[in-house]
């Protein structure tokens, strides 16, 4: 009986660790290649695995490398053999500034509230510079990266030298790389277009050593939509030219301030002929070319006006949302999708907020883009699905979906919302069989719990074991028992009375003090959490908005409480990861917590 209860014990611990291990969270940052020439790009991924209500990811300090393109986002969910996975990732297309052997340091995911950390990357960097032809296969705007030009669309004879003219003046006089946008002030948000030409009247093969970087924007390249015919012909001060459009993006800024947008570099085999006795000779020259640079002004958006769920989304916009089915069971898993429509910055839109009747539980939202990303700016749609559950019967209404953005045209923030949404819940049949997809996504209290359970049925088993084979470590354990929930009475017995004299505030309060406050909402959302904790005896580990909900409804906390206390969760957490002004309303949230926390005591 001894060796099959140890038996036993060995096999429960290895399938709890095995449910662990598979779904685990884990931040991965990876680079490649991880050797590479001066001139080649390289492309950073950082992923997110098994991560649910991703808000956040920071990527590491760039600031050695110029960014060509990114962040580019892809999401996927994968079921094999009925295991679930999913990720989230985040890629940048990167150029070094300067050869060398780097340390790209840890990325931040803010994953359920819970900041993770990715692994350091090396990345060696030599001066050694790969061949043309190399280069090409490594950019990701090949296409234009390198074109032979042997025979223009229309020749000019400015390729010969003349008797006294020398190289510099001839290319100087027909040859030119510029650099021009559609704008050079605009609002956060606000696409500008930025246009990389070479100006040409002279033979050459030509390709881009150095592409320019866009720190401080988004950046959706549409070059490739000129790879059919890259040559046009335009006139420059007065003469006209052969150009060629080495790049072409939208940029969309993050943050406002005078921002640079970087020169690009390009290398040119050109071909002249000269008169020598009478004869025409033919000869090349190496000559690099570089745009200037141009700074953009970005302009913040505008404070007057500004709603309260604004999250930094610009443009014109429509929003819709509808259920995959209007009737489902207690058994089965909803989805609700809601889909903004229009133009603007659709690639940086987050999910609205969704006010979900009592007894709902949302699960990770998956984003869906359609896009044209040859449109300026970017029109088409973005949808967040969103699966839920919920266990009571009868019919819910999910209140309007608020969205807003700023309007471009009328420099204004406007409101929009959907419809109401019935939904009516049925009692499932009790032999019914859970659908695959609730497998994918449902994980309910009990499920979130489950390994704790385990553990504590395992730890229940072992002790009773010993119990049975000594009575006298029983007694001791006994004792021991009596004399630790005495100090659990005692210190119940005076908490109430430490939490009132508790300042649970002070550190934001210290911050508000001070007019450079420039981490209020973290402070804030850290104090108001470790009150909630220490109150509700939530463990910290665990912490989330569904556990608090829960803990609140134990101890009988009244439900108008319970949700100004997920109100105000949410609204910090909000406004710490909105891309605008850190401290927007953080006195108006400090008070409103402070009050909260005041009842609560």
């Amino acid at each position: 009986m001894n060796h099959f209860f140890t038996k036993f014990i060995a096999l429960f611990l290895f399938v709890v660790h095995t449910n662990i291990v598979q779904s685990q969270t884990k931040f991965i940052a990876t680079i490649t290649p991880s050797n590479a020439a001066i001139n080649e790009y390289v492309t950073l991924k950082l992923t997110v695995e098994n991560g649910e209500n991703i808000t956040q990811i920071i990527p590491p300090n760039l600031s050695e490398f110029d960014v060509v393109s990114g962040p580019n986002q892809e999401t996927a969910v994968n079921n094999v053999n009925g295991i679930v996975s999913q990720y989230v990732s985040l890629s940048y297309i990167l150029q070094p500034k300067k050869a060398g052997n780097f340390i790209i340091g840890n990325a931040t995911a803010v994953v359920s509230q819970k900041k993770y950390k990715s692994n350091s990357l090396k990345l060696v960097v030599s001066n050694k510079k790969v061949p043309n032809n190399s280069t090409v296969n490594q950019s990701p705007f090949a296409a234009f990266d390198m074109f032979d030009e042997p025979t223009p669309q229309k020749q000019y004879e400015d390729y010969v030298l003349q008797k006294g003219e020398t190289i510099p003046e001839k290319v100087n006089k027909n040859m030119q790389l510029k650099l021009q946008t559609n704008k050079n002030t605009c609002f956060v948000g606000e696409p500008i277009v930025a246009t990389y030409k070479l100006y040409t009247r002279l033979k050459s093969e030509s390709s881009l050593t150095k592409n320019p970087g866009f720190n401080g924007f988004s950046v959706i390249d549409i070059a490739q939509q000129f790879n059919q015919n890259p040559n046009t012909h335009e006139t420059l001060n007065g003469r006209e030219y052969n150009v060629y459009i080495i790049r072409k993006a939208q940029l969309y800024p993050l943050q406002p301030g005078d921002i640079e947008l970087e020169s690009a570099s390009l290398d040119n085999k050109i071909t002249f002929v000269k008169n020598n006795n009478g004869n025409a000779e033919a000869f090349e020259e190496n000559v690099t070319l570089q745009s200037k640079p141009m700074i953009i002004h970005v302009k913040p958006l505008p404070e007057f006006g500004k709603p309260n769920n604004f999250s930094g989304s610009v443009g014109k916009f429509e929003i819709d949302a509808v259920l995959e089915k209007n009737i489902i069971t207690t058994d089965e898993t909803g989805k609700l999708i809601i889909t903004i429509l229009g133009t603007g910055n659709l690639q940086l839109l987050t999910s609205p907020t969704v006010e979900w009747p009592n007894n709902f539980e949302p699960f990770e939202t998956k984003s869906v883009d359609n896009l044209n990303v040859n449109n300026v700016p970017l029109s088409g749609s973005k949808s967040f699905e969103i699966p839920f559950s919920v266990i009571d019967t009868g019919l819910h209404i999910i209140p309007p979906i608020l969205f807003s953005y700023f309007d471009i045209v009328s420099s204004t923030y406007k409101t929009i919302a959907t419809k109401p949404i019935s939904i009516n819940i049925v009692k499932a049949v009790a032999s019914k069989i859970t659908k695959p997809d609730i497998k994918a996504y449902k994980k309910t209290f009990i499920e979130k719990w489950s390994t704790t359970i385990l553990f504590a049925v395992l730890l229940f088993l072992v002790l009773m074991s010993l119990i049975f084979f000594n009575k006298k470590t029983k007694n001791k354990i006994g004792k021991k028992n009596i004399e630790l929930n005495e100090a659990v009475i005692a210190k119940k017995n005076i908490l109430p009375s430490l939490l009132h004299e508790k300042n649970y505030l002070l550190k934001t309060e210290q911050c508000l003090a001070n007019n450079n406050c420039n981490k209020g909402y973290e402070l804030l959302s850290t104090e108001f959490k470790q009150f909630l904790v220490e109150k509700f005896n939530t463990p910290d580990e665990m912490f989330s908005l569904e556990m608090i909900e829960l803990s609140m409804k134990e101890v009988f906390v009244e439900n108008a409480k319970i949700q100004q206390t997920l109100y105000l969760l949410k609204e910090i957490e909000q406004k710490l990861y909105m891309p605008i002004d850190k401290n927007e309303g953080l006195v108006k949230l400090y008070n409103e917590t402070k009050s909260l926390i005041l009842s609560l005591s």
